[in-house]
């Protein structure tokens, strides 16, 4: 079991509960804040990824994810999945969709765009963008974003998995 929260400060933290009922010590997942909910989403082999909407003073807004290894119990250094978008909100997350077929991904994520980002006319707009490479703890490829729809001015997602 893995428990993911945000402190006071915007830190964000991890727990990891085996089947002992004993918890981790806390650990810090990354070098960013934010003030908002953060998402997570479980993977194969005991892995997960979160994502967020930073506010730390030089990323405020962009969005980032992390992989847990199960490992050793670390986190991957956060990265943005599509450079320099800002997000409303918080992200959403689910597990990739496709196994075994050329269409395969490994994790789904989806968005609100901010408004000073991407063309005009795109902001509120819903995105949506798969992790098609994670040969180590991380994605190494992700897929160009995808907008949903043609509305705009939306101001949260969420993405589940269907079987």
């Amino acid at each position: 079991m893995l428990l993911i929260f945000v402190d006071a400060e915007g830190e964000i933290h991890a727990a990891q509960r085996t089947g002992t009922m004993t918890w981790s010590e806390l650990t810090w997942t990354g070098v960013h804040s934010t003030a908002h909910q953060v998402a997570i989403a479980t993977l194969d082999g005991g892995r997960a990824v979160v994502a967020y909407r930073s506010n730390s003073s030089e990323t405020a807004g962009r969005l980032f994810t992390s992989f847990f290894n199960p490992v050793d119990g670390s986190w991957s250094v956060p990265e943005e999945p599509v450079p320099d978008v800002r997000i409303v909100g918080s992200p959403a997350l689910t597990r990739g969709v496709g196994a075994r077929t050329p269409d395969e991904a490994f994790v789904e994520l989806a968005y609100v765009l901010d408004s000073p980002t991407g063309d005009a006319g795109t902001e509120g707009t819903i995105h949506h963008a798969r992790c098609t490479a994670m040969p180590m703890n991380r994605c190494t490829s992700w897929s160009m974003p995808e907008q949903i729809g043609d509305g705009t001015e939306y101001s949260s997602v969420a993405i589940a998995s269907m079987p």
